[in-house]
């Protein structure tokens, strides 16, 4: 029988060797960085969805909450969702396609320093509509 997936064994070995960053410098780059253990991995992601992906006129911004239950200081609650709780993200996405064209993870307030901006729901919407901006869509 032809195996197209790895084994669950195999599977959690390669979860364990995973990282994504330097954990001796983790704490220092914490202070002003909630996202500071996934930041550099995250950066990649959000700039290939940006440049590598023309999305169609009809795109759309919604929040998602994912699923997770493990120690985390932006963890969100929210009783209405089927998750119930994880981690809350912003994205704007093709509504055709179903690709994220531009995200965010909502950590609450950040620490002073480059990453610190407004959460209010217009400031979140127009930084997530900035790689579409200028396009001709409406806005």
């Amino acid at each position: 029988m032809l195996r197209l997936t790895m084994s669950i064994k195999r599977f959690k070995f390669l979860l364990t060797c995973l990282r994504f960053d330097n954990k001796q410098t983790r704490e220092e780059r914490k202070k002003i960085d909630k996202l500071a253990p996934i930041r550099e991995f995250f950066d990649l992601f959000h700039g290939n969805c940006k440049t590598d992906y023309s999305p169609s006129e009809n795109v759309t911004i919604d929040e998602k909450l994912k699923g997770f239950r493990g120690r985390c200081s932006f963890r969100q609650y929210l009783p209405s969702k089927p998750s119930k709780s994880g981690i809350k993200i912003f994205a704007l996405s093709n509504a055709k396609m179903y690709y994220t064209v531009s995200l965010e993870v909502y950590v609450g307030q950040q620490p002073d320093g480059p990453y610190k901006v407004s959460n209010s729901p217009n400031c979140i919407v127009e930084r997530r509509c900035e790689p579409i901006k200028g396009s001709g869509r409406n806005q």
